[in-house]
């Protein structure tokens, strides 16, 4: 039988492997469900409105933080997203109504793990983030 569709399990070892290679076979579709339990969880967040808001992956989501120089931040980002995940599973759905007079953007990071990206995809990608959030508020101070 060919080893692509099978493993001879005898032992522990054996068993591990097996799993770590399911594992790497669904990476793709754990992570979704891991991004998409993120949003969930962040719902509240969407629906805030402070002075500075974070948009974009895990560096930014893993930064706690409630201040920045005397102004409210609130934290919008997801880890494991990518720029084009966070347009049709956030921006595009709408759940960013409004924001604050300034928002931080990290993209680009987990852009690159996927088959077939090019730098003029995720620029692009990036500019149609920029977009949706001009056009959320037209005079939107962004940082990149």
């Amino acid at each position: 039988m060919d080893k692509e569709v099978s493993v001879d399990i005898d032992d522990r070892l054996d068993f591990e492997y097996f799993y770590f290679i399911l594992q790497q076979r669904n990476k793709t579709q754990i992570l979704l469900e891991t991004i998409k339990r993120t949003i969930t969880s962040k719902k509240e967040n969407f629906d805030q409105l402070k002075d500075i808001s974070l948009i974009g992956h895990s560096i930014l989501d893993y930064w706690n933080i409630e201040t920045l120089k005397q102004q409210a931040v609130n934290n919008l980002a997801i880890a494991g997203i990518s720029t084009k995940q966070y347009l049709k599973l956030i921006l595009d759905k709408g759940f960013i109504q409004d924001l604050g007079d300034k928002a931080i953007l990290m993209f680009g990071t987990n852009d690159i793990v996927y088959d077939g990206w090019s730098n003029e995809q995720v620029l692009a990608d990036i500019q149609k983030v920029i977009d949706k959030l001009k056009a959320i508020k037209e005079d939107i101070m962004l940082y990149f």
